[in-house]
Formats: structure tokens, C-alpha cells, sequence
């Protein structure tokens, strides 16, 4: 998660707006590695960063 959301991940989003992004459908619920462990592929993330860039007409 780190990796993903602010303040170090590619997305400059918090937490919990890329939980409700998977609450909607936006993105999986990512691979279940341990009882508090999840994690989602690199290619998954560009894709949902490419479809924002898409929607935002590269503005993002």
C-alpha cells in the first residue's frame, strides 16, 4: 500500500479514497498474501492510472 498512495506511492490519493476505488469496482481487491497482507500487480495500478488519465483527459 505503501507503494501505491501518498505520501510515497504514484497515486496522490489517501487510503481510504483507494479502498472505496476498489469498494466501486475500479480496481480488485488485489491478491490476499497473510491475514493483514494484500497486494496488487504493477500492471493493475498502471492500467488504473492510465483509465483516470483517460477520463481526466491527461490532465492527472
Amino acid at each position: 500500500m505503501r507503494q501505491i498512495v501518498k505520501p510515497d506511492g504514484m497515486l496522490p490519493i489517501c487510503r481510504s479514497t483507494f479502498y472505496q476505488m476498489v469498494n466501486r469496482g475500479l480496481i480488485s481487491e488485489g491478491i490476499r498474501l497473510g491475514a493483514r497482507t494484500r497486494v496488487w500487480r504493477a500492471s493493475e495500478i498502471a492500467n488504473l492510472i492510465n483509465g483516470l488519465e483517460s477520463k481526466a483527459g491527461g490532465d492527472v
